[in-house]
Order: C-alpha cells, then sequence, then structure tokens
C-alpha cells in the first residue's frame, strides 16, 4: 500500500482498544488513539521510539516485556492471554493478544499488540475474577514470601485450579507469574537505585 493512513484512521475508530506495533527493542512504532490515551501523551509523536517505561510502572513495564521475548523467542503468538492494565494504581485488568511481524524473509522483524481493559468479570469468567485476585496480591505483596495455597485462598480456588486457571489465562504458573515480578522489580532497582 503507498501509505498506512487509512489503516490508522480504522485503528482509532476502535476507542476501547489500544493497538501498538513494536520493533525488537519493544519501541513503539506505531500506536493508535486510545495508546496515546494510555500513556497520557498528546500524539503519537511523543510516543513513537520510546518504550513504555517511561509511561507505565516498572512491574507492569516488567511483565509486558516479559511477554515479548517469549513472542520474539518462540515466534508464537500470544492470543487472548489476560495481564493487569499498565495504568498506575490501576486494579484492572486487560485481555491481550501479540503477534510477532515477519519480513519477507521470514525474520521476526517486530509485533502487533492488542488489549482491551476487562470491564466486567462475569460467568462464565468466575475462575478469572480469582486470578485476578490471585495478580493483585502478588503485585501487591511480591517483597513478602508467598506461597500458591496463600494465593489460592486469595482466589477462592484450590491450588490445582488456581495453577490451571493461570496458565491458560497468563502463559505461566502463579510462582512463574511471580518469580518474574520480583525478578523485575530488582532489576528496576538495581537500575534506578543505588541498592
Amino acid at each position: 500500500i503507498g501509505g498506512d493512513e487509512s489503516f490508522r484512521q480504522l485503528l482509532d475508530l476502535m476507542p476501547e482498544v489500544a493497538f501498538s506495533v513494536k520493533d525488537r527493542q519493544s519501541r513503539f512504532v506505531m500506536v493508535n488513539r486510545r495508546t496515546v490515551e494510555l500513556c497520557g501523551a498528546a500524539s503519537a509523536e511523543e510516543v513513537i521510539g520510546k518504550v513504555g517505561y517511561e509511561f507505565f510502572p516498572a512491574d507492569r513495564m516488567a511483565l509486558y516485556l516479559e511477554q515479548n521475548r517469549q513472542v520474539f523467542e518462540t515466534g508464537q503468538p500470544i492470543l487472548n492471554g489476560i495481564c493487569p492494565a499498565p495504568e498506575k494504581g490501576s486494579r484492572s485488568m486487560i485481555v491481550f493478544s501479540k503477534v510477532p511481524l515477519r519480513d519477507g524473509r521470514g525474520r521476526i522483524v517486530g509485533l502487533a499488540v492488542l488489549h482491551r481493559e476487562v470491564k466486567q468479570l462475569v460467568a462464565p469468567s468466575e475462575n478469572l475474577t480469582g486470578v485476578a485476585r490471585a495478580m493483585e496480591m502478588v503485585h501487591e505483596r511480591y517483597t513478602e514470601p508467598l506461597s500458591v495455597v496463600e494465593l489460592a485462598a486469595e482466589a477462592g480456588l484450590s491450588r490445582s485450579q488456581l495453577d490451571r486457571q493461570f496458565r491458560r489465562y497468563c502463559g505461566s504458573s502463579p510462582l512463574e507469574y511471580l518469580l518474574r515480578v520480583r525478578v523485575y522489580n530488582a532489576c528496576r532497582l538495581l537500575s534506578e537505585t543505588d541498592m
């Protein structure tokens, strides 16, 4: 196509869906209006070329970058995953998909991302409500010793149910998710403080 303006206009017509294209370094290459709003920016030009650390909390960005790494390394998309929303202090969850983008030779050169906020968690997604509560607990108390038993109790699920639901919605076990949150927050402290 001669340009992507028509494509961009179409993406801007989806007010509840955030869309972006990212390069191999996870920098924004293309964004729609909703993504600009989530970044708290006035225009796409303020977002293009930047990684989300400039807009979103480090613990959330750590999770998103780990998802990106997974897509880049495996070449497999993540479809309809669930994770915390990017806004600071938000207790909302998002449904997201990340798809690898390939050049003419088949090499992965970037990824396309779609996400939308989950407005209401109702049946048949009752288990998702429990997973969301467990995820919130991880983000609030990752510095404390947490067990899967505690997370399952918070979720109102058995240990095995929580594990299955976590793997289904997040692509990892609850303990793997907790470890990722801890590691990325440790990285943030190493890079941003004298600790």
